[in-house]
This record gives structure tokens, sequence and C-alpha cells, in this order.
């Protein structure tokens, strides 16, 4: 009892501040579970930029790879026609 008793000499006041740590605490609590629940969905997210960047490159060297096929036929048909000319 002598415990209570201790406390209860803070009356209202140490109610209030009880009350007011223990939003703190829920606060702290459900930011910190916020969080890391963007983080998570951050994570997802830059999991679907990587694929999409992935096929944008696979894309350009798939043009780019054709576009140099196409210059050298070209070169190999302008080089050639310089023969027989």
């Amino acid at each position: 009892m002598e415990e209570i008793s201790g406390w209860s000499e803070f009356g209202l006041a140490g109610l209030v501040v009880a009350a007011l740590f223990s939003i703190m605490f829920i606060i702290v609590k459900w930011l910190i579970a916020h969080i890391d629940k963007e983080a998570e969905r951050h994570q997802s997210e830059r999991s679907e930029w990587r694929e999409v960047s992935k096929d944008a490159v696979e894309g350009v060297e798939t043009a780019v790879d054709k576009m140099s096929d196409r210059i050298q036929d070209l070169s190999h048909k302008i080089t050639s026609k310089g023969r027989e000319e």
C-alpha cells in the first residue's frame, strides 16, 4: 500500500503526466508501424521501377543493335558499289 500512497501525493498532475506519456507512447508506436509499412511499400515500388527500367533498357539495346546492323549493311553496300565503278 505504501507504493500507491506514494503516487497519490501527485494527484491530478500525476494523472495528467501519466496520460501524456501514454499518449506519446501510443503515437510513437503508431508512427514506427507507419514508417515500416511505408518502407515496405517503397521497396516493392523500387522493384517495379527496376523491372520497368530493365525493359526500357532492353528495348533501347535492341533498337541500337538493329540500327548498328543497318548502318553496317549500308556501309558494305556503299563500299561494294564503289568497287564496282
